[in-house]
This record gives C-alpha cells, sequence and structure tokens, in this order.
C-alpha cells in the first residue's frame, strides 16, 4: 500500500492573496496594531510556526507567544472563511483533479495530506473546491497536529499503520509538494518525495534538492501516477 500525501497550497490549488491577507488580519488583532509581514515567507511552513515568526519580527515577548499563537490561528480561521466566497485569484492547479480521480480508482494507494494548514483550515481550502472527498483525514497530518512539519511524516506513519497495519513503511510514504520542506520533511522517516513546481518555489532549487521525481505540474496524469505507485530507485540529480 502506497500512502499518497499531498500538500495544499502550490501543490494542489492556489488561493490568491486570501489566506494571507487573513492571517495579517488576524495577527493585526491579535497584538492590537498594525503589523509588518514583509519578508516572512509562508511557503512549506505551519500555520502555528507561521504565527510565532509573526509574531516575534513584531515584538510579542516569549512569555505571551503561545496564547498569541493560538488567538492568531483562532482568528485567521474566522476571516478566512468569511472572506472566502470571495477570494481572488483562487484556482485549482493543473491537473489536479485528473489525478485525484485516477488515483482514486486504484485500491494500491491511499490518499491523504501532509500539510501545514492547520486541519480546519485544510478542509476550508478543499471544500471551496470540493476536494476534500478524495482524501482520507484519519491519516493525514496537519500544523494542528505539530508546528514542525519535519514531525508531521512521522506521525502519518503512526496513523498509516493503525489504518492498514503494521507492515506500513515509510518508503510507502509519497509526499508530493511544492516547497523545499516537502522533499526533505520526510527523508527521516524514509519517504520518497515528488516534487511539483507550481508554487513559490523555483524549478531549479527544487531539482537541487534531489526529489524522487519532478514535475512542471501535475497534467501528466500517467507519470504522476506511476512516479506515486512504482516507486523510484533513486532520486534525481
Amino acid at each position: 500500500m502506497r500512502v499518497a500525501l499531498f500538500d495544499i497550497d502550490g501543490t494542489l490549488v492556489s488561493m490568491g492573496s486570501a489566506a494571507r491577507e487573513a492571517f495579517v488580519r488576524a495577527l493585526a488583532e491579535t497584538v492590537g496594531r498594525e503589523v509588518v509581514s514583509d519578508g516572512i515567507s509562508f511557503g512549506g511552513k505551519t500555520d502555528p510556526q507561521i504565527a510565532r515568526e509573526l509574531l516575534a519580527r513584531n515584538n510579542v515577548p516569549e512569555d505571551r507567544m503561545e496564547a498569541a499563537i493560538a488567538e492568531t490561528v483562532r482568528r485567521y480561521l474566522v476571516h478566512f472563511e468569511r472572506d472566502l466566497p470571495r477570494a481572488q485569484g483562487a484556482r485549482l492547479l493543473p491537473g489536479v483533479l485528473e489525478l485525484l480521480e485516477a488515483l482514486a480508482r486504484r485500491d494500491d494507494v491511499a490518499v491523504a495530506l501532509l500539510t501545514g494548514n492547520v486541519e480546519p483550515g485544510a478542509r476550508l481550502k478543499l471544500g471551496y473546491f470540493d476536494l476534500g472527498k478524495h482524501f482520507d483525514f484519519e491519516v493525514s497530518a496537519f500544523g494542528s497536529d505539530h508546528h514542525d512539519r519535519y514531525r508531521l511524516p512521522g506521525i502519518v506513519l503512526e496513523r498509516a499503520r493503525r489504518r492498514f497495519g503494521t507492515g506500513v513503511a515509510g518508503t510507502d510514504l509519497v509526499i508530493l509538494g511544492d516547497s523545499e520542506h516537502d522533499v526533505l520533511c520526510g527523508r527521516e522517516v524514509g519517504a520518497r518525495s515528488c516534487a511539483v513546481a507550481t508554487g513559490w518555489t523555483p524549478e531549479p532549487t527544487l531539482r537541487a534538492l534531489g526529489p524522487h521525481h519532478l514535475f512542471a505540474d501535475f497534467s501528466d496524469t500517467a507519470a504522476v501516477v506511476a512516479a506515486i505507485a512504482e516507486g523510484a530507485p533513486c532520486p534525481a540529480g
């Protein structure tokens, strides 16, 4: 059994600026003033990590940090859910729907999420495009499971073994994502990586990290399905 683990932002969908704007608004309300967000990348990070970096950038003291992170994420979800129906530039990325439908026809691949989004945020984003039905949320891991994205593959592995049996190995996990963290985060458990250059990370940067497969996008359904189901002997150079 392969377990295909998809990132969301830049991999499956683009939400335009809706999520970042909601996050910055939430942060301003939490600290009670205008905030600075320039220079903070959201790519490949968990929501709690993004909140921590933004709060630290805006001089929130460490003794208030955990409470401020929780409040920022709570407010972000309120704003994002409210503003999502009017999101500008939100779009499904090339080949995504065809790929998910092809994987659904296989009985040797489970489809789940490995994302920095907290679970309610992930559900909102997928729900906007009616994609939630394609994913096994009980096997998935989210930013709400741990603030450190590099801990999420281990969480998925434990959940997959409970769901499918103890024979599931780290090498059965295939992480599909658009950032350097998607390529790197699963190596400790032996997971394979399929990078896709539809996000903010340039293709040469992804290639230099040595993913097992690298795609410009998911338009070639057969090739991506093969990369997930059949594996690869070694990373590309």
